[in-house]
């Protein structure tokens, strides 16, 4: 795992409440896929990394995340922002036991984004299966429609 460790947070200001109003977060493979096998396919979006790693990568990477309202089972606008589909009426996370790494160790006075180092993860044979796994599963929830 290239995601450094960082401390889990409960910052409960403004800021990082707000946080998940702005943007899901993102969450590893591993996260994601545990998503989906509680049944929460639907409430998930394709969104992707786009550009290079220093030294690493050049090109796009595939990433399941938390959708935005309104690409539930969708890819991710160009510019991914919007409140996360797994708030519920309160802005309480209806997954926090479960909430992505990123949600877990954000906090407004983090000095260290560990958004390249997610994407990372993403670009491995486990990434690549999620991805395929959560494709699968959208795809035949649209069949059954």
């Amino acid at each position: 795992m290239t995601i450094p460790k960082l401390k889990e947070t409960s910052c409960t200001c403004k800021e990082c409440v707000g946080m998940c109003k702005k943007r899901p977060c993102w969450g590893t493979p591993e996260e994601i896929e545990n998503l989906i096998d509680m049944g929460f396919a639907h409430r998930l979006m394709r969104d992707y990394w786009v550009g290079r790693f220093d030294g690493y990568k050049e090109g796009d990477i595939d990433i399941i995340s938390p959708a935005i309202v309104g690409y539930c089972g969708l890819s991710a606008p160009s510019w991914p922002t919007g409140r996360c589909t797994l708030l519920n009426n309160e802005d309480r996370c209806k997954i926090y036991r479960f909430r992505p790494v990123e949600a877990r160790v954000a906090s407004h006075d983090q000095e260290i984004s560990i958004h390249a180092n997610v994407a990372m993860e993403w670009d491995t044979y486990t990434g690549r299966r999620v991805a395929r796994k959560w494709r699968s599963e959208i795809d035949s929830v649209r069949e059954d429609d």
